[in-house]
């Protein structure tokens, strides 16, 4: 990969500009944006609104600081262009994007799930890999531990099917999954894979790896699990040309937040005493509950419409 899109067009605009002090900022930015360029396959300058909100998000600013001075470097280089005739027209995309609170909801939106009939309806769309389904639903269902060693280590002899649910030696508890998971577990596995590699479906455990004489039991590794993830949002990116940053902990969070919003449905209001059981469940009281009610304020903001 480049070490910059469009290059000499980058390096014309730094070269006008040796009394910059902020050249080395520049210079990793455009390093930074690199691969999103190339994604989308033009450069900066010349991306849409959405285009640029995407970027933004595809950097993921760690402070408000640092996303004001990645916007301000962005604006600067397209007016450079604008006022080079590098761009067809004289409008800066730049200058209308977001605000930082309007990129936490956008962030938030491309993220998470809204609720569980759009989990549902996401797996049956942009995942065709049973072990996948499998994988995605325990988290969303609050299964989890350090390092995914929770969803590692279960196996088939944890599933109740009768309850509907899995028992999680670790912590203890039993979680309660529902038809839809059991529907998945007990269906044929119709994923595409490579013809060099086929599923264990001897092993033991509930996600199954590969057949591998490294790996015997057939269990599956933190590494494998993650593949899955990238190949869901990849699919998502491939269908709907729509840049999403699902993460293991955004699907899992996706299940405690979606518990709250119909907590807050039912009761009016969260608090921690409401919340007891979910917390329970998903292993994760908040130290700051304060925090998680930010949270909530967020996820019923983007999803719902609702003011907390």
């Amino acid at each position: 990969m480049n070490e910059m899109y469009n290059r000499e067009t980058k390096e014309w605009f730094l070269k006008e500009r040796p009394n910059e002090e902020n050249m080395s900022n520049y210079r990793s930015l455009f390093k930074r944006t690199c691969k999103y360029e190339e994604l989308i396959g033009k450069d900066i300058m010349n991306f849409n609104y959405e285009e640029c909100r995407g970027l933004l998000a595809f950097l993921k600013p760690k402070s408000k600081r640092t996303l004001v001075a990645n916007l301000s470097y962005l604006r600067l280089y397209t007016q450079w262009c604008v006022e080079k005739n590098q761009v067809d027209t004289t409008k800066n995309n730049w200058d209308l994007t977001m605000s930082s609170n309007d990129l936490v909801h956008y962030m938030h939106e491309r993220s998470y799930f809204k609720d569980y009939n759009d989990f549902l309806d996401s797996l049956s769309k942009y995942v065709d890999r049973k072990y996948d389904k499998l994988f995605f639903f325990l988290l969303y269902k609050g299964v989890y531990g350090d390092a995914l060693q929770d969803i590692i280590e279960a196996k088939d002899s944890d599933l109740d099917n009768e309850t509907m649910s899995i028992f999680v030696p670790s912590k203890n508890k039993t979680v309660f999954l529902g038809k839809d998971f059991f529907d998945i577990f007990h269906a044929q596995d119709t994923g595409e894979y490579s013809d060099l590699k086929l599923i264990n479906e001897d092993s033991p455990y509930l996600i199954k790896a590969y057949i591998d004489k490294r790996n015997p039991e057939g269990k599956a590794t933190k590494h494998g699990l993650n593949i899955g993830l990238k190949r869901f949002n990849k699919q998502i990116f491939e269908q709907e040309k729509k840049k999403t940053y699902f993460t293991t902990q955004t699907i899992r969070k996706s299940g405690l937040l979606y518990g709250a919003h119909e907590i807050l449905i039912s009761s009016g209001k969260v608090t921690r005493a409401n919340c007891e059981e979910l917390f329970k469940i998903f292993d994760c009281e908040p130290k700051d509950f304060f925090t998680f009610q930010d949270e909530i304020t967020i996820h019923e903001k983007v999803f719902f419409d609702n003011e907390v």
